[in-house]
């Protein structure tokens, strides 16, 4: 099966090639380019992009977790985010007691309204 590297926006099929292939995930950004054009207050997600890759999220929005706290299980690295307008976020925590549930660590957030 051949694969659109430059693969924005809809949703990858589980089994595809790029996520046979993890190094290419992480690298690639446009699903979340895709995503902040949509101008949502609250955006995120497992989004499959190591921290640097996500920096373009960062402009003009708040992470819930800056620190960098990795939030998949499997490879202890973090690869999921949510981000809302700047002054947004108001308190964040991971369920670290919850990560038995998923290869994934629950994360909350509070967002104020506007």
């Amino acid at each position: 099966m051949k694969t659109d590297l430059k693969h924005t926006g809809e949703r990858l099929p589980p089994l595809s090639p790029l996520h046979r292939r993890p190094g290419l995930a992480r690298r690639r950004p446009g699903p979340l380019r895709e995503l902040l054009k949509l101008g949502a207050d609250v955006v995120g997600g497992d989004l499959n992009l190591m921290p640097r890759a996500a920096a373009i999220a960062y402009k003009g929005r708040d992470e819930c977790d800056p620190r960098n706290r990795w939030t998949y299980v499997t490879r202890k690295r973090k690869i999921d985010y949510l981000f809302a307008g700047d002054g947004r976020v108001r308190r964040c925590f991971l369920d670290y007691a919850r990560s038995t549930w998923s290869d994934h660590v629950p994360l909350h957030a509070w967002i104020s309204r506007r």
